[in-house]
């Protein structure tokens, strides 16, 4: 088995772990332990609301951006290091007007943005 197969592997294990870890409907393909209730949450006490400027560094595949940009409504900029990562974020984002760039961090995207996650 090649190394790109058990990484795949791998990965969908995970993800069948997480799934069954978080509950119905508290899964949105994030990659630490927040729920997506609190990723909720917690970008509405950052004052995400419709038109704010938010700069997700280290975004994965993009869940919780997807989440929050669906259902808080911002200006969306996800940016993260792995390339098939920010590959996968920018299919599931097809048609949202979410962002995604895939670079290093430091250092941190130019941009007048409110809220950074």
């Amino acid at each position: 088995m090649s190394l790109q197969e058990e990484a795949r592997r791998v990965d969908g294990t995970w993800e069948r772990v997480r799934r069954e870890a978080y509950g119905p409907g508290e899964f949105v393909d994030q990659r630490g332990f927040m729920r997506a209730g609190e990723i909720l949450g917690l970008a509405a006490r950052a004052g995400v609301v419709a038109g704010t400027r938010v700069l997700d560094l280290c975004c994965g595949p993009g869940g919780p951006g997807l989440l929050i940009t669906r259902e808080l409504g911002c200006d969306y900029l996800g940016v993260d290091d792995n390339a098939a990562a920010v590959d996968r974020a920018r299919r599931r984002a097809a048609g949202l007007g979410l962002r995604f760039d895939t670079r290093r961090v430091p250092p941190v995207p130019q941009g007048p943005f409110e809220v950074v996650l």
